[in-house]
């Protein structure tokens, strides 16, 4: 009609605001909302123990299924990667701790060559 304020694309804002039109075909997030999900996804054991099929169920609700199973495929595979990660972090202490010591034991050891040389592998290393 001639008579009605547009603005843009020809769209009567305050009354597609008004009708909730605009929150219905725009996401808008709304900050109380987006506050809860946000305390409820970062509470937990660090990826140990599984999301809550209400935590997942509320995501759903706000951000929709493609959202909510990323999230719940997230964590799921956070769990799946404790084990490799304790594994990785046992092998490395074991290498560090055992197996150095003994391909090189402390009596083979020379502490008294320049860190730089042994570093480079150079015969000579210009000081510093």
């Amino acid at each position: 009609e001639p008579g009605t304020a547009v603005s843009g694309a020809g769209l009567d804002l305050a009354a597609l605001l008004a009708s909730g039109r605009l929150l219905q075909t725009l996401i808008l997030h709304q900050d109380d909302e987006t506050d809860r999900l946000l305390a409820s996804q970062l509470q937990g054991c660090g990826g140990c123990a599984p999301k809550p099929l209400r935590d997942l169920r509320a995501l759903y609700d706000y951000l929709g299924s493609e959202l909510a199973y990323y999230f719940g495929w997230a964590s799921y595979y956070t769990r799946l990667l404790w084990l490799p990660a304790l594994l990785g972090a046992l092998l490395t202490l074991l290498d560090v701790f055992y197996l150095d010591a003994r391909a090189y034991p402390i009596e083979n050891r020379n502490f008294t060559e320049d860190p730089l040389r042994a570093a480079s592998g150079a015969a000579g290393v210009a000081a510093f």
